[in-house]
């Protein structure tokens, strides 16, 4: 019976690793906080990223290749933060309606406004190394449809960082470390197979042809 169920659930099973590698990668592209300061400074892996990418692009022109990819990454998360303060999810008198030319022309700016609160943090090596470490490992956990090691060891590098500074790491951040483990348990038990009933409870001693019980 076991046997006989097992391709039942294989197409239950790659949902639920596909949910398992997807839900990290919204996490960063959304811009979601995976910890808050004591200030109440958020941090997100991406917005990191992009801080420190405006940086290095100080100077180039809106056209650079580099700048148009930068905005593509940020507009989701700027466009969901947008949206919940204007019309029509704000049903405030007056709200805004969402300016999607004005999201993309400003989206670099609009996604290190928060950045500041933590850049005078300890060991900054750590978020920037962890913070791309993250964004690489989730998309390649979710092209090779397995964890890659590089998600681990950013999600592991953000955490020291958040230890030795004192930040309240989020939900966000739990399951960013919750699902990948998951995943790799349900993978190790997978790739050792269905017992077969047969094989596992032995086979019985035949008795002697001529002899009666």
């Amino acid at each position: 019976d076991r046997l006989e169920t097992c391709p039942r659930r294989l197409p239950f099973l790659g949902k639920m690793r596909l949910v398992r590698m997807l839900v990290p990668v919204v996490f960063f592209l959304t811009q979601s906080p995976l910890a808050y300061s004591s200030t109440g400074g958020a941090i997100s892996p991406l917005q990191v990223i992009v801080s420190y990418l405006k940086e290095e692009m100080k100077g180039q022109p809106q056209s650079h290749g580099l700048m148009k990819v930068t905005r593509a990454a940020v507009f989701p998360g700027n466009l969901i933060r947008a949206a919940l303060v204007s019309a029509p999810f704000n049903t405030t008198s007056g709200a805004p309606k969402i300016d999607v030319a004005d999201l993309w022309e400003r989206g670099i700016d609009l996604a290190t406004q928060r950045t500041a609160s933590y850049k005078a943090a300890q060991h900054h090596e750590l978020l920037l190394t962890g913070s791309f470490c993250c964004i690489i490992g989730a998309l390649l956990s979710l092209a090779l449809f397995r964890v890659h090691v590089l998600l681990l060891f950013g999600v592991a590098m953000l955490g020291s960082f958040f230890g030795l500074n004192g930040l309240t790491p989020t939900v966000q951040y739990a399951l960013c470390i919750a699902l990948p483990v998951w995943q790799m348990t349900s993978s190790s038990s997978s790739k050792q197979g269905p017992v077969n009933p047969k094989l596992a409870g032995g086979h019985k001693a035949k008795t002697p042809a001529g002899k009666a019980d």
